[in-house]
């Protein structure tokens, strides 16, 4: 008997691995809440990373999960990394709500760190027709990053919130959640176009905040 496909996977899977130690996936990091959750993350700005808000859920709390217990791991690959970091602080924005399960354009969460992060994915504008890569941790291929090298843009519509999404036609699914859309504007530039949030049961389409809605948050938040 054939295993269910995956959300967000369709009948062909057009991902491969790649090395999270390059740019410009050296700026997306496997989240880990330990015994809680495992999706992505992307670093965004020097002290701060973005994930999807739904990522922080702690069921046993009824909240988003304390700072301290969550792990950015940047240059995974099977136990092995480059650089593990603890946030000391989450900030929201307005009507984000971590148990939320409806697609909103508010599921989005900035997590601040101490330290400096130098490889940066600075959220920016891309449209329908735009063409980006997928990159995150999915459930079937935790151990490594894997990416849709090539795939589109295919619409804005409104979420469940009636704030403004991306939806787009790459392959990603569970734990590809705060995972990276990726455009190049110019060769050997690149950056967020969108962070991923959720999958399409059945076909290679999700969703996901766009970059340009991520950069008018972030410029909101302290240094």
């Amino acid at each position: 008997m054939s295993a269910a496909p995956l959300p967000g996977v369709g009948a062909t899977d057009p991902r491969i691995q790649t090395d999270a130690t390059r740019p410009p996936w050296s700026a997306v990091a496997l989240l880990l809440i330990p015994g809680v959750a495992r999706c992505t993350a992307v670093a965004v700005a020097p002290h701060w990373a973005v994930t999807a808000a739904h990522c922080l859920h702690h069921r046993a709390l009824g909240r988003a999960a304390p700072p301290s217990s969550i792990h950015l791991v940047f240059g995974y690959r099977s136990g092995d990394y480059t650089r593990l970091l603890i946030p000391d602080a989450i900030r929201l924005p307005a009507g984000a709500d971590p148990a939320a399960t409806e697609v909103r354009g508010s599921d989005v969460a900035f997590l601040h760190v101490a330290e400096t992060l130098t490889d940066l994915l600075p959220p920016t504008a891309a449209g329908p027709g735009a063409t980006v890569a997928l990159g995150g941790f999915g459930q079937d291929r935790a151990e490594r990053l894997a990416i849709d090298p090539a795939c589109t843009l295919l619409a804005q519509v409104a979420a469940a919130d009636q704030e403004p999404v991306l939806k787009h036609g790459c392959a990603g699914t569970r734990g590809v959640s705060g995972g990276a859309l990726v455009v190049e504007p110019s060769p050997g530039t690149w950056r967020l176009a969108g962070m991923a949030t959720a999958a399409q049961a059945g076909q290679s389409v999700g969703y996901a905040i766009p970059g340009a809605r991520l950069a008018t948050l972030l410029a909101a938040l302290p240094p």
